[in-house]
């Protein structure tokens, strides 16, 4: 049986995610300091909808350029 030199431990994703809650706090705690409030869950919500334009008009600039390419021929 095939033994993989790479091994993950449990404690990995455990850590991981204690990564990142410290740096949520630094950002909230720095945020806080300059006297700016800002709403989380209405940030991810505007990040996810830029998110979404930006592949939107991504694809659509591939769809034009495939047309342009296929007139071109």
């Amino acid at each position: 049986m095939y033994d993989s030199p790479i091994k993950v431990y449990e404690q990995i994703p455990n850590i991981i995610s204690e990564i990142n809650n410290q740096k949520d706090k630094l950002v909230y705690e720095a945020v806080a300091k300059i006297g700016v409030d800002v709403d989380k869950y209405e940030l991810i919500k505007a990040l996810q909808y830029d998110r979404e334009q930006y592949s939107k008009g991504y694809s659509d600039g591939k769809l034009d350029g495939a047309r342009e390419f296929a007139e071109w021929l």
